[in-house]
C-alpha cells in the first residue's frame, strides 16, 4: 500500500542526535508514512544506531551511501525513493511534535491550492536549553513576499506536494550546496500558495 506521506532525513555523523530526531517520527499521530533516511557516508555509531531504529519500525527505508556525497545529492537521492503524496523533510538533529504529521496533512488535504506548508519552530542548543522562538509569516502573501529576501521557511518543518516537483522537474541543486532549501522551497512556491 502507497503511504500518504514520504519523510526524509540525510545523516552523517549525527551519533549524538539521530535517535531522538527519528524517534520523534515514529511517534507521530499519523501513522500513514515511511520514512527514508539516508546515511551519508558517517564515520561514527550514526548508522549503527539508525540500523537499530530501523529493526524496530518496518516503515523505515534505510540506504547508506559507501562514501559522503554530500546533502544535495543525498536529499536528491531520497526524493527518488519516495512513494508518498506529501514529502515530509525532517534534519537529523531536530525533533518534530507528535502532531507535526497530522496538522500538515490535514491543512493541505483541506487546501488545494497550497503546494507547501511550514511551521514556526523552537531554537534550542546542545543541552536543549531555549535559544530563540522566530516566527514565520502565517500567510501566502507574506510568505512569498519574505521568499524574495530570506529563507523564510524552517526547512525541516516543511511538507510540499509530490506532484508538484514531478511535474515541474524541481530537485535540490548542486549549485545552491549552502542554501539548498532555499533554493527548493523557492522553486516549489512558483506553484501555488505557502
Amino acid at each position: 500500500m502507497t503511504p500518504k506521506i514520504s519523510v526524509i532525513t540525510t545523516v552523517f555523523n549525527c551519533e549524538n542526535y539521530i535517535a531522538q530526531s527519528v524517534s520523534s517520527i515514529l511517534k507521530q499521530t499519523f501513522r500513514d508514512f515511511e520514512y527514508i533516511i539516508i546515511n551519508d557516508g558517517s564515520q561514527d555509531r550514526t548508522s549503527h544506531i539508525v540500523r537499530e531504529l530501523a529493526e524496530g519500525d518496518k516503515r523505515i527505508i534505510f540506504s547508506e551511501n559507501e562514501k559522503n556525497i554530500g546533502r544535495v545529492k543525498s536529499l536528491n537521492e531520497a526524493l527518488k525513493k519516495t512513494k508518498g503524496e506529501y514529502i515530509a523533510i525532517q534534519d537529523a538533529d531536530d525533533v518534530s511534535f507528535p502532531d507535526r504529521l497530522e496538522k500538515q496533512v490535514s491543512f493541505l488535504e483541506r487546501n488545494s491550492d497550497f503546494v507547501l506548508v511550514g511551521a514556526n519552530i523552537i531554537v534550542m542548543d546542545e543541552f536543549e536549553n531555549f535559544i530563540s522562538n522566530p516566527i514565520r509569516p502565517s500567510n501566502d502573501p507574506d510568505a512569498k513576499f519574505s521568499l524574495l529576501f530570506r529563507c523564510t521557511f524552517a526547512n525541516p518543518s516543511i511538507m510540499f506536494r509530490k506532484k508538484v516537483i514531478l511535474e515541474n522537474n524541481i530537485q535540490y541543486e548542486d549549485n545552491f550546496i549552502h542554501a539548498e532549501d532555499f533554493r527548493i522551497i523557492s522553486l516549489i512556491s512558483r506553484h501555488g500558495k505557502v
